[in-house]
């Protein structure tokens, strides 16, 4: 830390909570408890500057974070990249659909963010991510020793929620560090988990080549012994939560919320997944599970508007419209244009520019995404807090990802080293806009609902992520087939092939085989070579209809951005945590119904 950092004036951090530098003697009120904690660590890391990020417990814990958050990419996109390979090997058998791996995988993630974020601040943050690092380790197990899809599937709901627990690391680690620099300390989580967040699809393919799918769950559960061993032997956050009664508050939790909020999940976000493949969005299947899991959320924000603080699901949060709310609609709208990029950009690539190219290098252009993303993390991210300018940082950084995820539309099979710039130039803001909303909803709120805070906006990004997923591919599911009839069909013609024999033609290439390629009658070499150079057209105007969508979105976003309230003034010194071993005993709390307000 800096001489001007800590310069600042503990004077200052005590005008924001509102403590003397030497609290008094005696029982603390709960708020005064977060609030004298916080104090305590701010002028801990103002005493030993940077120096404070080599602690052995504070190394050790971000140590943890980022084996985990290591986790949380490796469990799902290198699966994801291979899942036609695992079904081949296990799911013969199986009547479960391939396509529910997602389905599990968000519903887990969506639900880890909201019970990770709320829960840890009644029980304390080390041993709720004790527990869903142990949801991560034995669903990694099952996956990895399944024999039948239905196992498989099963499993990834563990995953899920461990991945939701395991992506909470911007606030387990920006609440370690001083607001201004809260983004640093993500970075640091981040800057090692370059092989599962940007190489993910290429890794596991090498495995499926060279060994088998089984090891990307290896691997998986490796990580995550040493995850869990990490946050065992030196996560031990010094926080109010030591004092609470755990008894009286879970006698204390919102039971309604927590049914309101599990119906409404996992009926909408299956029946939003589900919908298109493998069900039809008429079926009543699909209406029925989307209609009452919306009617379910409604009921939840209905009954959680009565609970004030108490609410499991903080609605009570979006009451700072400007603030809060306006960082919500940023996180979760500007999400869809990840969304877009990350679920359809390797299928692409696939279809546009695998023609003659290795395996390798389809599946190292598919991975342009995930280091876009991470150099937006670890590159970016840190330049934050010396930027000094958050809001407008932010909006320029929304702007400068729709410009170039739109740019994507002009993508096609003779621009590869465009498509590879632009994709890389696109996810690179993506990255950096999701830290500084993680940072932000720490910043909006008191210390004592950061977990509440950031698990809200966690869950709020997945649910609408998940709507953004289901129009994007029911707009390409629409398209590809219209554009492929207008490419294809005036080729196929021009280049001599008979009038009937395009239904063969469009049935070979949906084997998409050489063998039924050539049965077509009438084809020669230089008809398949001309409908093979249209195929790839029709798909580039297809998808071309996916990043124009995107754009609205984007525009939301960045407006979002710009009615954001002022909050440079919140880039202080101010720590709301410190990690240490042994803990000391906290004893200095009145009244089990402070405790319990606390905890709400």
């Amino acid at each position: 830390m800096s001489d001007n950092d800590k310069g600042e004036s503990t004077e200052t951090e005590v005008a924001k909570t509102g403590l003397p530098v030497s609290a008094p003697a005696g029982p603390l009120a709960s708020q005064d408890l977060v609030e004298e904690l916080a104090l305590e660590a701010t002028k801990h890391v103002e005493a030993v500057g940077w120096k404070f990020l080599m602690e052995r417990n504070t190394l050790g814990s971000l140590a943890a974070m980022s084996f985990g958050l290591f986790n949380a990419a490796w469990g799902f996109a290198p699966p994801a990249a291979v899942l036609l390979w695992i079904n081949a090997d296990i799911g013969s058998e199986s009547q479960t659909n391939g396509a529910l791996f997602s389905v599990m995988q968000t519903l887990g993630t969506t639900l880890g963010y909201m019970f990770v974020g709320r829960l840890s601040e009644i029980y304390g943050r080390r041993w709720v991510m004790l527990m869903f690092t142990l949801f991560g380790l034995i669903g990694s197990i099952v996956a990895g020793t399944a024999n039948d899809l239905n196992t498989f599937i099963g499993a990834n709901i563990l995953l899920g929620l461990a991945t939701g627990a395991q992506c909470c690391y911007a606030f387990l680690a920006g609440e370690l560090m001083p607001n201004k620099h809260k983004m640093v300390g993500m970075a640091i989580v981040v800057i090692f988990c370059f092989p599962g967040t940007s190489m993910g699809a290429y890794l596991a393919r090498s495995l499926v080549e060279h060994a088998s799918w089984r090891w990307i769950y290896y691997i998986y559960i490796i990580a995550q012994i040493i995850s869990l061993a990490l946050y065992y032997f030196f996560y031990f956050p010094r926080e109010a939560a030591q004092a609470y009664n755990k008894l009286e508050q879970t006698k204390k939790l919102d039971f309604v919320g927590i049914f309101f909020l599990l119906a409404g999940l996992v009926l909408f976000i299956v029946g939003i997944m589900t919908g298109g493949s493998p069900y039809p969005w008429k079926s009543a299947k699909v209406i029925g599970m989307v209609a009452s899991g919306g009617i379910s959320l409604i009921a939840l924000c209905v009954w959680e508007s009565f609970q004030g603080e108490n609410a499991f699901f903080a609605v009570h949060l979006f009451k700072d419209v400007w603030g809060f709310g306006m960082n919500c609609i940023i996180s979760a709208v500007g999400g869809i244009s990840y969304t877009a990029l990350s679920i359809i950009w390797p299928t692409q690539v696939s279809y546009m520019y695998s023609a003659g190219s290795s395996w390798q290098d389809v599946a190292a252009m598919s991975c342009t995404i995930g280091f876009g993303l991470w150099g937006g993390m670890v590159f970016l991210g840190p330049l934050w807090g010396p930027i000094g300018h958050p809001k407008m940082t932010l909006i320029v950084s929304k702007i400068w990802m729709v410009v170039f995820t739109a740019a994507l539309a002009n993508c096609n099979p003779d621009n590869k080293k465009f498509a590879i710039a632009c994709s890389f130039l696109a996810a690179l803001p993506i990255g950096f806009v999701e830290q500084q909303t993680g940072a932000i909803a720490q910043l909006v709120v008191p210390d004592k609902h950061i977990g509440t805070s950031f698990g809200t906006m966690g869950c709020v990004r997945v649910g609408v992520g998940v709507i953004g997923t289901a129009i994007v591919l029911a707009i390409l599911a629409a398209k590809i087939p219209v554009e492929l009839q207008n490419h294809v069909v005036p080729a196929a013609l021009g280049a001599g092939l008979p009038e009937t024999s395009i239904p063969d033609l469009f049935a070979a290439m949906a084997k998409a085989t050489q063998d039924a390629m050539a049965a077509v009658p009438g084809i020669n070499p230089a008809i398949i070579a001309a409908v093979g150079r249209a195929q790839q057209e029709g798909y580039a105007a297809a998808y071309r209809y996916i990043y124009y969508t995107t754009i609205p979105f984007g525009v939301v976003a960045t407006a979002a951005a710009i009615a954001l309230r002022p909050i440079k003034h919140l880039l202080t010194s101010h720590v709301p945590k410190i990690v240490e071993h042994p803990q000391q005993t906290l004893v200095n709390v009145v009244g089990k119904g402070d405790i319990e307000k606390a905890g709400a």
